[in-house]
């Protein structure tokens, strides 16, 4: 494994599932236990019911591509323009943000199908990232 010289996301306790299940290269949502819907980014109470329980629950990973934008000019060198970050909505419903990649900017179309794939970037952290379907 290379050295990673981009940032790296803030595992808290509330996210730790979720970095947890990507390590495993599974992708896992909350799931609320009262009236069954997905919720990304984690949350302590539910946005439609206001429940407080759920449940870390895997989804497939599968959707569409939901919106997106192409960044010319990265942040830091470290990150090689150009590069598509993408707003996913996923088969199960809930939107999801990350970068799509192996895909040309031009060719990116809303609607088109995606597939979410892991990479390991240090021995703690991988991420989650989508490309085509």
């Amino acid at each position: 494994m290379t050295q990673y010289n981009k940032p790296l996301p803030e595992i808290t306790l509330l996210t730790q599932p979720f970095w947890q299940g990507a390590k495993e290269h599974q992708l896992r949502l909350q799931r609320c236990d009262d009236c069954g819907a997905f919720r990304f980014t984690p949350k302590e109470v539910c946005p439609r019911c206001f429940s407080v329980k759920a449940t870390w629950t895997p989804v497939s990973g599968a959707g569409t591509v939901y919106s997106y934008s192409t960044v010319y000019r990265g942040a830091t060198p470290a990150f090689q323009a150009p590069y598509i970050v993408v707003m996913v909505e996923l088969a199960e419903g809930p939107h999801i943000m990350s970068h799509l990649v192996d895909c040309p900017p031009d060719r990116v179309q809303i609607g088109m199908p995606v597939q979410v794939f892991f990479e390991d970037v240090t021995p703690e952290v991988t991420l989650y990232k989508f490309r085509l379907a």
